[in-house]
């Protein structure tokens, strides 16, 4: 275990299942600044992700592959994005270990970020985005979805219908008077519950639709993450 001197002392979450959390309430009253949520708790836990801003939140990973830890995780993900939140896994081992075993000297939220793994950063997008300006209009196999934002290779969007990675789409997409048809492929896609069940995913396009994108002068790109912590874009995406 190596120690994340880097983590120790900020302000943190922990989400996990209850009885992750009972094993963790003996170390409550020494570590003030670690906030725990049950996972079940949906309205709860997106409430205080959104308000508190935590500089690290760590998840149980056998939670996080739930439905409910599924859409915790899409706000999770928003956190990465408007505030560079770092966000840690602990896996069954992990868990096991914060179980049955004790700090030995340690400070326990030193301990508990040092049993997490970091989650990996998502891919470099090869594109800047645009947030939609609600005069689009896309579907896909046929089915009205709503645009999040595009770039000039891929789209993301929120459907009503199941859309699965790797998942070859038919893709229409219309502003204005132009309209383009392309094949594209699902990149990834996310289940959320609120503030209603729905997918979001990223789909990227067999065709450059820069025709489209360009088309309102004057639109500007969605922001890259950057290292401040307090400003929060407009357009929220993944």
């Amino acid at each position: 275990m190596t120690k994340c001197d880097s983590s120790y002392g900020k302000p943190a979450l922990l989400i996990g299942s209850d009885a992750l959390l009972a094993a963790w309430k003996p170390f409550e009253s020494k570590t003030p600044q670690v906030v725990p949520l049950v996972h079940t708790d949906l309205h709860r836990a997106m409430h205080v992700i959104d308000k508190t801003e935590a500089q690290i939140i760590i998840i149980e990973q056998a939670v996080a592959s739930t439905k409910s830890g599924a859409a915790v995780m899409v706000q999770i993900h928003n956190q990465r994005t408007w505030r560079g939140t770092e966000i840690r896994l602990l896996s069954e081992n992990a868990v096991d270990t914060l179980m049955t075993a004790e700090p030995e000297g340690v400070d326990p939220q030193e301990w508990l970020t040092a049993l997490a793994h970091p989650l990996p950063p998502r891919p470099q997008r090869r594109a800047p985005r645009f947030p939609a300006s609600g005069e689009e209009a896309v579907s896909i196999n046929g089915a009205a979805v709503t645009l999040a934002d595009w770039s000039t290779s891929g789209v993301q969007v929120r459907s009503s219908q199941m859309l699965r990675p790797n998942q070859g789409v038919r893709v229409t997409l219309s502003k204005g008077n132009k309209t383009v048809r392309t094949r594209g492929q699902v990149a990834w896609s996310t289940f959320t519950l609120l503030p209603q069940p729905e997918y979001r995913a990223g789909i990227a396009l067999g065709q450059s639709i820069h025709e489209l994108v360009e088309a309102t002068t004057e639109a500007r790109p969605v922001p890259r993450q950057t290292k401040s912590k307090k400003s929060r874009p407009a357009a929220v995406s993944a």
